[in-house]
């Protein structure tokens, strides 16, 4: 009797030790967000591997899908879905459309592949998409123009294709990078519409064509186009752009004279229009940047002297402006740029001595 007892006791125990699996979530009598937003969520977790996120807390074994990991809700509604860092993998599933109420969309740094389902420019009341640093792949959704409310677009360092739609030309943007992927075509006009945009980066692409001359945004504080295959020569226009801190229109194929219109740019620190075809003389009017700090000529085709305006520029660091075909003797007041930490005027056909410091 004795031993039956202490098998009893034993059975006992270890049904104790056994864990207890949560049953899946059940989205039909959930109470946080209505059915289809839950399902949508769900989507999410099966299509992109959820067992193995790096951090999936509560995801799908509670039936409160606002305490998951990742996801804000607010009124009843999903609002916020941030899941960067987290080892997504596989599609973007097309029921996130249901998220009606998103207003923030994050799944930026993961190992999402496929296409940017064209379902995304339903959620109209979303402002800022993060999709950077996956490995997505195909043509950016035009669709994508429908979201009017959009501040913030990020699809940089993945593998899309095809070109820019032109239906991006959204005056709420402020944020626009899709940088480094394998873009084609040219540079929509319609993005000289972004009346908002602060940032634009598309540099590291396969873009083709010249640089719309609409891109006079007098709101621009970074244009990055470097590193494409653009041709045409830089427009004046972008001269108004009068907050701008950066520019970069390195590593293309730009013709023509550098624009005097650039010495507007006085809120400029760094300016490259390095490793082009650029022709004609230094404007003078570059003397105007006396917030430079970075100024990359070099690996140009560029003649004339160097003007003697470039000793305004005293709070420079580099200037490269090497490999030309620039003559004349260099300006003694060079020697006014105390600050500087390189200077290369190699491989031209100056005359003279670089002035001391």
């Amino acid at each position: 009797m004795l031993k039956k007892l202490n098998l009893i006791h034993y059975a006992i125990l270890a049904m104790s030790l056994t864990p207890v699996v949560q049953a899946a979530t059940d989205c039909a009598t959930q109470t946080d967000i209505p059915p289809l937003e839950c399902e949508a969520l769900v989507a999410l977790y099966t299509s992109t591997d959820g067992e193995n996120w790096t951090y999936n807390l509560n995801w799908n074994v509670t039936d409160m899908p606002c305490d998951w990991h990742g996801v804000s809700c607010a009124g009843g509604y999903v609002t916020e879905l941030d899941m960067s860092y987290l080892n997504l993998t596989g599609p973007i599933p097309s029921e996130l459309t249901n998220l009606t109420n998103l207003n923030r969309f994050s799944m930026s740094s993961n190992k999402l592949t496929g296409s940017i389902p064209s379902e995304l420019g339903n959620l109209t009341n979303l402002q800022s998409i993060s999709l950077n640093n996956n490995q997505l792949t195909d043509s950016i959704p035009s669709e994508l123009g429908n979201l009017t409310n959009l501040q913030y677009l990020y699809l940089n360092n993945n593998q899309l294709t095809g070109s820019i739609p032109s239906e991006l030309g959204l005056t709420s943007l402020e944020w626009l990078f899709l940088d480094e992927n394998q873009l084609t075509g040219s540079i929509p006009s319609e993005l000289g519409n972004l009346t908002n945009l602060q940032h634009l980066d598309l540099n590291t692409n396969q873009l083709t064509g010249s640089i719309p001359s609409e891109l006079g945004l007098t709101s621009l504080k970074s244009l990055n186009f470097s590193t494409n295959q653009l041709t045409g020569s830089i427009p004046s226009e972008l001269g108004n752009l009068t907050n701008l801190n950066y520019l970069y229109l390195d590593n293309n194929q730009l013709t023509g004279s550098i624009p005097s219109e650039l010495g507007n740019l006085t809120n400029l620190y760094y300016l490259y229009l390095d490793n082009n075809q650029l022709t004609g003389s230094i404007p003078s009017e570059l003397g105007n940047l006396t917030n430079l700090q970075y100024l990359y000529l070099d690996n140009n085709q560029l003649t004339g002297s160097i003007p003697s305006e470039l000793g305004n520029l005293t709070n420079l660091y580099y200037l490269y402006l090497n490999t030309n075909q620039l003559t004349g003797s260099i300006p003694s007041e060079l020697g006014n740029l105390t600050n500087l930490d390189e200077l290369n005027l190699s491989t031209n056909q100056l005359t003279g001595s670089i002035p001391s410091e």
